[in-house]
């Protein structure tokens, strides 16, 4: 829960940074990916990372990160966000366009609803 109210501020607060959106699902995937610090299965081992600047949310929590999925959002212009994901470890990339303010309403939502849970009595 700690992991997706941290992701739910990085949204609020994340910023388009003029990334070329005309790029491929992969080379997206992978400035930001790098950005983060996460390797893609075809990175070289001594690949160094260390001195670039976030680009983006990484959504993924450390269990699903382990699997090979890697989930990215990153705020485009005017009234658009993007889901940038893999699951194979970033051998492949798509992207999912969104209206503006979609997945920090969903994981808002989500904190409302995890906040109230305790109060809901289950009968069955």
């Amino acid at each position: 829960m700690t992991y997706l109210k941290d992701s739910y501020k990085e949204i609020i607060d994340s910023e388009d940074i003029g990334l070329d959106m005309s790029v491929s699902d992969h080379t997206l995937l992978k400035k930001l990916a790098h950005s983060h610090g996460v390797f893609l299965a075809e990175d070289p081992d001594d690949l160094d990372v260390s001195c670039t600047n976030r680009v983006g949310v990484f959504l993924s929590p450390p269990e699903i990160t382990e699997s090979g999925f890697y989930l990215f959002c990153y705020p485009g212009s005017n009234n658009e966000e993007y889901l940038i994901y893999s699951a194979d470890y970033g051998k492949t990339a798509k992207r999912t366009l969104l209206p503006k303010g979609t997945v920090g309403n969903v994981l808002g939502n989500f904190q409302i609803i995890m906040k109230y849970k305790k109060e809901f009595v289950v009968f069955g």
